[in-house]
């Protein structure tokens, strides 16, 4: 009951509250640090989880694009080759009639006749000319094979207009015996022009011409 006990007590009370005050707030204090670190991992967490939500998202659309352009690509090939097959069969049909015409030519006697089949051959042989719509052709084939014959002339400017011609063919892997209808001349000429355009591209003889056209 003296003045020192009541001091010591009081001091010990007011450890006690001292006590009961700091350690719930250390413990709140440890709580919530503990709880901003698990929110902030969690932050990083879904912040990562969105950016490869948003980088698998690009990966995907970009694939979309990449397979749709891959399909226009092939869409506008088939619409080329159809084309050019087209072209084929009429060339076929065209020098057909041309050699029966001629056959008939032979036969007749009339020169009025003569001279008016003679006419329409000349006529086939200019509809059979290919160059006139090449130019056309050129600029649908390039959109098609990304400017194809651009890069041919870049990269292999001793070609001739013929070699161009060519190349742009056996592209779309078009036989000798096509090319010969398309470009009215003789698969043997076919033969010789491939030649030739092996030795303007110096391949070696182990290298396969229509592949190394198309790697281009």
């Amino acid at each position: 009951a003296t003045n020192t006990a009541k001091l010591f007590y009081i001091i010990i009370g007011l450890f006690g509250l001292y006590l009961l005050w700091i350690i719930p707030r250390k413990r709140y204090k440890k709580k919530n640090a503990e709880l901003r670190e698990k929110q902030e991992k969690e932050l990083d967490f879904q912040k990562k989880a969105f950016t490869q939500k948003v980088k698998n998202s690009e990966e995907q659309l970009m694939i979309l694009k990449n397979d749709s352009l891959k399909k226009e690509v092939q869409f506008k090939n088939q619409e080329l080759a159809s084309t050019t097959m087209h072209l084929v069969q009429k060339s076929e049909t065209i020098l057909k009639i041309k050699d029966e015409l001629l056959e008939l030519l032979k036969s007749k006697e009339d020169d009025a006749i003569k001279k008016n089949l003679r006419r329409v051959v000349r006529a086939i042989d200019q509809d059979l000319k290919l160059d006139d719509n090449w130019a056309n052709f050129e600029k649908y084939f390039d959109q098609v094979h990304t400017e194809f014959i651009q890069r041919l002339r870049t990269k292999f400017p001793q070609l001739t207009p013929k070699d161009y011609k060519l190349c742009a063919f056996l592209k779309i892997n078009l036989s000798s015996k096509e090319i010969a209808s398309l470009l009215n001349i003789t698969t043997r000429s076919v033969e010789v022009s491939r030649y030739r355009l092996r030795k303007r591209l110096e391949l070696n003889s182990d290298e396969n011409l229509v592949e190394f056209i198309m790697d281009i």
